[in-house]
């Protein structure tokens, strides 16, 4: 599976089936760290959205549905409340 801009792989003619926002978390993150991922999944998937991760050394990255951007940023600072 190849990702890329939506806009290069419209220009290429490339298919693909679904758009997804990217969204870094900015608080740091180990590798060895437990429940992040659990944290910010759960609260999402309270809001009907579907994540995929990239778990990175210094920060974690998500992958939403690119039309519910932000309700997923919304609800992931929900955690910081």
């Amino acid at each position: 599976t190849v990702f890329c801009r939506r806009d290069v792989a419209d220009e290429q003619g490339w298919a693909y089936e679904y758009v997804a926002a990217w969204l870094t978390l900015e608080v740091h993150s180990a590798l060895e760290a437990v429940g992040l991922t659990a944290a910010f999944s759960a609260v999402l998937g309270e809001h009907g959205l579907s994540c995929n991760v990239i778990a990175g050394c210094y920060h974690d990255h998500i992958l939403v549905p690119h039309d519910r951007a932000a309700d997923a940023i919304a609800a992931i600072e929900s955690l910081s409340r």
